[in-house]
């Protein structure tokens, strides 16, 4: 019989399945049958062991001053050693195994000398558990902590969320009132103003006007972390058109071909989003077309093995990597005097496509045109 069919092996192995780091390892080593202590050892940085964790906590007072020098000698060799002690009373047998782990080091235990736990053969099965079981254990750890990350992140985001909401729907209403005033003085004191005053007044407006449409966006930006998330099925195909029609007094002017396929899936999207969406990457490759001979503009899509991918594709003035970093973030505009906009378009964009556990691809090359493609989960809600 081997090692991996043996009985007590076995149930030992069993023992060491899912724990949950070096001091709960520790404990369960130390609870096998014949197992007096346990203890676990990390290389410190001139290599010499540390303790890490120990069981009972006291096991070592005893044959402390000779354990360094053993251990080192284990993690040199990498081999491991087998030899029998005195644990202070009567004889044992001390297994010293090296552990390959993030960070080197070796596990000790003390074991009764008929202890068939402490075969030879074992010795590779132990050291494999072992390993196995402390980087679950860091694993498990980490994704706790990743976990905890996004919460604190997902909690920031609402804050955030919450506090522009608050500002921007405060301020939208003190500015609409300057600008109106602003246009009733303009209309009403017109023939009394030179004209540096009537310039002033115009300035005045539209400079309400431009702070009105950025609170209107932040508003807009706020909304979608607050709504609830619907599940339902969009005809993506019938989306694609009412976007072409609506955008038809920016493409028809521009001279812009658009190619789009004529078969389209049901989508888990709601249908005014998806209209936001594809709205807004429309309108921005036909801002940033440039002065292409034959613009053009390709709209499709494929199912791929978890989602949709849909894209909007265009032979307008491109992107470069720089340009492609900062895209998302708000009120960030990479061609600020080529179009207009205040930048938040693709904030809001990036912002609707998260929410419904998609995500958002840029890939451009200047002078040769973007693309820019979203996913759809398949399954609403994955």
């Amino acid at each position: 019989m081997n090692a991996a069919e043996d009985p007590q092996i076995i149930s030992a192995l069993q023992a060491l399945a899912g724990c949950s780091g070096a001091v709960d390892l520790v404990n369960r080593l130390a609870g096998l049958p014949g197992c007096r202590s346990a203890a676990l050892f990390g290389a410190g940085p001139d290599g010499s062991p540390i303790l890490l964790a120990a069981q009972p906590a006291n096991c070592f007072e005893a044959v402390a001053a000779d354990v360094p020098a053993q251990l080192q000698s284990a993690l040199q060799s990498g081999q491991g050693a087998r030899a029998p002690i005195s644990d202070g009373a009567t004889l044992a047998e001390q297994i010293l195994l090296p552990l390959s782990l993030p960070t080197p080091g070796a596990l000790r235990l003390v074991l009764a000398p008929d202890c068939g736990f402490a075969a030879a053969p074992m010795l590779p099965l132990l050291r494999t558990v072992v390993e196995h079981a402390l980087n679950s254990a860091q694993l498990a750890a980490a994704q706790a902590q990743l976990a905890l990350a996004q919460r604190e992140r997902d909690a920031a985001v609402s804050e955030l969320e919450t506090f522009l909401y608050s500002v921007s729907h405060d301020l939208r209403n003190p500015v609409n009132v300057v600008r109106g005033l602003s246009n009733l003085a303009h209309s009403h004191y017109a023939g009394t103003l030179d004209d540096r005053g009537q310039d002033y007044l115009k300035r005045i407006s539209g400079t309400a006007g431009s702070i009105s449409t950025m609170l209107e966006g932040l508003l807009q930006l706020s909304r979608l972390g607050r709504e609830p998330l619907q599940t339902v099925r969009t005809d993506s195909g019938r989306v694609v058109k009412l976007v072409l029609a609506q955008n038809r007094y920016l493409l028809d002017p521009a001279g812009v071909a658009v190619q789009t396929p004529d078969a389209w899936p049901l989508v888990n999207f709601p249908e005014q989003r998806l209209l936001q969406v594809l709205g807004n990457l429309v309108s921005n490759a036909v801002k940033y077309m440039g002065t292409r001979v034959r613009p053009q503009i390709d709209i499709g899509w494929r199912q791929e093995a978890a989602a949709y991918a849909i894209w909007v594709r265009d032979n307008g003035v491109g992107l470069t990597p720089e340009q492609q970093l900062n895209l998302f973030k708000p009120f960030y505009r990479a061609h600020a005097v080529s179009a207009p906009g205040i930048g938040l378009g693709l904030s809001i964009v990036k912002r609707i496509v998260d929410l419904r556990g998609g995500a958002v691809h840029v890939s451009s090359e200047p002078g040769k045109g973007s693309e820019f493609l979203f996913t759809v989960p398949l399954q609403a809600g994955s």
